[in-house]
């Protein structure tokens, strides 16, 4: 089963980069709320954002006063965190996510693709709960779905044992096969030869002929979901001294060699690190670098709704790592089988998933 990330139709008010700023935010946004006729809404953007569908939820479901217990951390972007609240009432959506992330220090893993993408085509792990744009319309499959609070395997004993068979090799455990779609997913070969598919569907992953191979996209599988998980614990980079060590800097900016082979790092308008290299890694068209230049800025909207990831932050480190998510990622994918093969008995598909599966 999959799902799409949690969509909150407020994230100026529901996503914040400090806990502290999100519930000051969050009790504005609920005590409006309260307060309101909700047959004669007088709309502020100020003190609360309205969806087409909350005066709806309020109705259904009530007023539910702040609880502090909904907020957890949440994968709002690629390699940003940032804390949401997690509330059936203020999110628009949250699709199948309660069965996922039932709580906030409920454990999983999710590899997220997009859907109906029209450029090219890449995935994206995270332990997070993830948002409905941490890749385009995010379609997340999880490890793990929970039930009444008893959990359960996503990956079917069905699945298992076809891969166990077309190997005739039992040490294959679920976590490897995870972690093989995962490298089979970052596999140059496998997105340019089945790119118009992967634009339009959701992906199909085919097995590799040989148990060599698999073990090869299994452990750079590995290597890549640990690396990418730990994006905010990494090694870094080794960039020499920084030009500069800002402080209250409200955004960064990259400005590219006339060659597009480099890249200067600013904050505002003080230079920081000249002339890394462009990585050949992108989600989303955006290296990790780009990814925390789009976040690392401080945003005030409607006058009211402040989120500043750039206060108390020493950014050397995040620009470090940034890089060297880049590079070792690199790194991975020359390291995956040079030779696309899948096996006789896989084909690319007509249509969908579910038309796949007679659904």
């Amino acid at each position: 089963t999959y799902s799409a990330g949690v969509k909150t139709a407020c994230d100026a008010v529901a996503y914040n980069f400090s806990r502290s700023t999100l519930s000051k935010n969050m009790r504005r946004h609920i005590d409006y709320c309260g307060k309101q006729d909700l047959d004669k809404w007088v709309n502020d953007k100020g003190m609360a954002i309205k969806d087409s569908k909350l005066v709806d939820r309020l109705k259904s479901y009530g007023h539910k006063p702040f609880d502090g217990t909904k907020i957890r951390r949440a994968a709002y972007r690629p390699f940003f965190y940032q804390y949401l609240y997690f509330d059936r009432v203020y999110n628009q959506a949250h699709y199948l996510m309660r069965e996922f992330m039932p709580y906030p220090d409920t454990k999983n893993l999710f590899i997220c693709v997009p859907y109906k993408f029209k450029n090219d085509f890449y995935a994206y792990v995270t332990d997070m709960t993830p948002d409905l744009e941490i890749v385009h319309h995010s379609q997340c499959f999880p490890f793990y779905y929970y039930v009444s609070g008893t959990r359960f395997e996503n990956i079917t004993d069905y699945a298992k044992n076809t891969v166990r068979n077309h190997y005739d090799e039992e040490a294959i455990k679920k976590i490897d096969i995870f972690d093989y779609v995962y490298g089979m997913l970052h596999h140059t070969g496998y997105r340019k030869q089945f790119g118009n598919n992967l634009k339009k569907y959701l992906p199909r992953i085919p097995l590799v002929k040989d148990l060599k191979n698999f073990w090869k996209f299994k452990n750079v599988g590995t290597d890549l979901r640990m690396l990418h998980l730990k994006f905010d614990r990494c090694p870094r980079a080794n960039l020499g001294h920084p030009l500069s060590r800002p402080e209250n800097f409200r955004k960064i900016v990259l400005k590219k060699s006339s060659d597009k082979k480099t890249v200067s790092v600013y904050t505002d308008k003080v230079l920081i690190f000249e002339n890394l290299a462009i990585p050949r890694y992108r989600v989303n068209g955006r290296t990790p670098l780009e990814w925390i230049t789009d976040r690392y800025q401080k945003t005030i909207e409607h006058g009211a709704w402040i989120n500043d990831p750039c206060a108390d932050v020493d950014i050397i480190p995040v620009i470090e790592r940034a890089v060297y998510l880049g590079q070792r990622t690199d790194e991975l994918v020359d390291a995956l089988p040079r030779n696309f093969e899948p096996s006789d008995n896989w084909f690319a598909p007509r249509g969908g998933l579910d038309e796949h599966l007679g659904l």
